[in-house]
C-alpha cells in the first residue's frame, strides 16, 4: 500500500513540476519580452505561450504558418530558435546533402531549424527505416554533422 501512495505521489509531483513550467506571460520579465519582440516584431503577446525551465524563458508561437521555439536566458539574450519545417522547405544543399548520405531512401518524419547565436545553423532531421530511427544534423552547406538514436 505504501509503494501504491508513492508511486501516485511521483506521478502527481511530476504533473506538478511540469505545469509550473508555463508561465503567464505578465511574470515573463521585461527584458525577456522586449528581446523577443525586437527579434520578432510582428509578434503579438497573446500568440506566445511562455515556458520557463532554469534560468531559460522559452517563447513558442506560430509566424507565417510555421511553428517556433526561441529561448532566451532571464536577461534578455537570445540562446537559440527552432523552427519546424518540411522537407521540402530545406535548403538545397542540404536535401542535397541528404540524398547523397546514406539516409537518403530513409523516411523523413520531422525536420527543423536550429540557430543559436554567432550564425551557427543545424538543419535536424528525423529519419526512420523499420525500428531504426535517427536524428542526422546537416550544416548549411549540406554537411552531415552529426547523428543519434531517437
Amino acid at each position: 500500500m505504501k509503494k501504491v501512495l508513492l508511486m501516485i505521489g511521483l506521478v502527481v509531483a511530476g504533473y506538478t513540476m511540469k505545469a509550473q513550467d508555463v508561465v503567464d506571460s505578465k511574470s515573463v520579465p521585461s527584458k525577456v519580452s522586449s528581446a523577443l519582440t525586437q527579434k520578432y516584431p510582428d509578434l503579438k503577446s497573446g500568440d506566445i505561450k511562455w515556458e520557463k525551465k532554469d534560468n531559460n524563458y522559452k517563447a513558442e508561437f506560430t509566424k507565417d504558418g510555421q511553428d517556433y521555439e526561441v529561448k532566451l536566458d532571464n536577461t534578455g539574450n537570445w540562446v537559440s530558435t527552432e523552427v519546424e519545417l518540411t522537407e521540402k522547405d530545406l535548403p538545397e544543399k542540404v536535401r542535397n546533402g541528404l540524398n547523397k548520405s546514406e539516409y537518403k531512401s530513409w523516411t523523413v518524419k520531422e525536420v527543423e531549424k536550429k540557430e543559436k547565436p554567432q550564425g551557427k545553423t543545424l538543419y535536424k532531421i528525423e529519419v526512420k527505416q523499420g525500428e531504426q530511427e535517427y536524428d542526422v544534423y546537416f550544416d548549411p552547406e549540406g554537411t552531415l554533422v552529426k547523428k543519434n538514436k531517437s
